[in-house]
């Protein structure tokens, strides 16, 4: 199937990669999630316009996320690893590299699945163009852009999921005063984790084609393919973050 979905529209992102490389966030890490939380709330009550676009990409991200749990592991990593290496490929070899990806990309998921996925990926790109034109996303200063990728990094399932079932731990913990102070941390620090793996992997799916594309000139990743390594990337992380969070509540119990 051909893909038709070669670029991005890359001026939105330009704008947003001041979140990705200035890393704010670990500055910002200083306050508390709940506040941060509090924060991307108000955020998103205030800038109503781009409420559409985040459903979409949640839409997206998550339909995504859906079809990846019923493949292959092995096949998912060896699209992940195959994509690394189209970006990591010299000028000389890169075409063969991205023809690869490509050819894996098509050999894992379906034609439906992926036309499934090019539809909620085209209205995705016909909102960024509205939010382009609209001209305010491109005047967010540097706080701006952090809560609108934290909005954004709030929309993964699997974030989701993991401040849900952070809290549902600390209603059964925190009538042990002795340690809440210690559950507190342990949550507290799980879900900046959470929040830093969604807007690192949101950055790693666009702002990797985007430094791809201009170092490399004539080297084009489907976009799609590079958010759907984003999110597969980005359960392994989580998977991680949790067991480790896990970990620290076990810890805080047992003292």
């Amino acid at each position: 199937m051909r893909l038709n979905f070669v670029v991005l529209l890359f001026t939105l992102f330009t704008c947003l990669l001041y979140s990705c490389n200035n890393d704010e966030l670990e500055i910002e890490k200083e306050y508390t999630f709940s506040n941060r939380f509090s924060e991307i709330n108000d955020f998103k009550e205030s800038n109503l316009f781009t409420e559409e676009y985040r459903k979409t990409f949640g839409a997206l991200i998550s339909r995504i996320d859906e079809i990846n749990l019923k493949k292959n592991e092995a096949d998912i990593l060896s699209l992940v690893t195959n994509y690394q290496r189209v970006l990591t490929s010299t000028p000389t070899d890169s075409a063969d590299a991205n023809k690869e990806l490509i050819r894996i990309f098509n050999s894992i998921y379906s034609v439906g699945e992926q036309k499934e996925l090019n539809t909620l990926f085209d209205q995705m790109k016909r909102l960024e163009r509205g939010l382009i034109d609209d001209g305010k996303v491109l005047s967010f200063d540097a706080h701006e852009q952090n809560l609108f990728m934290g909005s954004l990094a709030l929309e993964f399932p699997r974030v989701k999921k993991g401040l849900k079932m952070a809290g549902n731990k600390m209603v059964r913990t925190r009538s042990e005063i002795d340690v809440s102070d210690c559950i507190n941390a342990c949550e507290d620090s799980y879900y900046w984790e959470l929040m830093s793996i969604a807007v690192d992997i949101f950055c790693y799916g666009i702002g990797a084609i985007y430094t791809a594309c201009q170092s490399l000139g004539s080297l084009t990743i489907p976009a799609l393919i590079a958010l759907i390594v984003g999110v597969s990337q980005s359960s392994i992380d989580i998977d991680i973050a949790t067991a480790q969070y896990n970990l620290c509540v076990k810890e805080c119990n047992g003292r």
